[in-house]
């Protein structure tokens, strides 16, 4: 008989990291807890720490806090925000580069993704680079799989279609870890929002309280730029 998930299995927890860039604190006090088979939103202001945490969670950035130096990295793939490619690889070298493992199944994900794997990745246009780098963080098959902004540049349709990737992920048991600067986009993918904010995860939300988060940041908004718009726009 097959064993029932474990909806609180956790993939890590972290408690009360601090991370700094010489004397410069970036992340303060920071605890986060990671479900398996979750989609686990972070929301943020720019620099508010976001992608210092994914780094280190990915061991580009080396940390001495338990948490970190106890996760396997061989099992997480990370799509940054940027990412070069180099000049000169056709999509499909580009693939073959980053999996030299074997690159089963590509031209099944191309039938979604569609893109000309012959031709040169560095003649793309930005939402052809941003699907071409989503296809190979896809190929490595990884049980964590972490997404900074993997929906900028990317048309409607091509957005429809992570959006049931990313459920389709977590149905077979994947862990992911999403941001993005759309709160739309987030809301509908995930099932815990984080909020971020310089630093520290201020509030964690269940699905049930995203209505709370969505006005929460409306009326930060608010707050923060809005009597300058109405002063600025009459």
């Amino acid at each position: 008989m097959e064993k029932p998930k474990d909806e609180t299995e956790r993939v890590f927890e972290i408690s009360n990291l601090n991370f700094s860039f010489g004397t410069k604190p970036v992340l303060t006090d920071f605890s986060f807890s990671l479900t398996k088979g979750h989609i686990h939103g972070i929301l943020g202001d720019n620099g508010a720490g976001k992608t210092t945490f994914f780094n280190l969670v990915y061991g580009t950035l080396n940390s001495d806090h338990p948490a970190m130096k106890a996760l396997d990295r061989h099992d997480i793939a990370f799509l940054e925000t940027d990412t070069f490619i180099y000049s000169y690889l056709t999509g499909m070298e580009y693939l073959q580069l980053i999996n030299q493992k074997g690159i089963q199944d590509v031209e099944k994900w191309n039938t979604i993704f569609e893109l000309p794997l012959d031709e040169y990745a560095h003649n793309y246009s930005t939402g052809m680079k941003k699907k071409l780098l989503l296809l190979g963080v896809l190929l490595l098959n990884k049980k964590l799989i972490i997404l900074d902004e993997p929906f900028n540049g990317l048309d409607l349709k091509t957005c429809e279609a992570i959006h049931s990737i990313l459920q389709r992920l977590k149905e077979v048991g994947k862990t992911i870890i999403l941001s993005s600067h759309i709160l739309e986009t987030i809301i509908k993918n995930a099932d815990e929002i984080s909020y971020l904010e310089n630093g520290t995860i201020i509030k964690t939300y269940n699905k049930p309280e995203f209505a709370i988060l969505e006005q929460f940041i409306k009326n930060k908004f608010r707050d923060n730029i809005g009597s300058a718009i109405d002063e600025l726009i009459v």
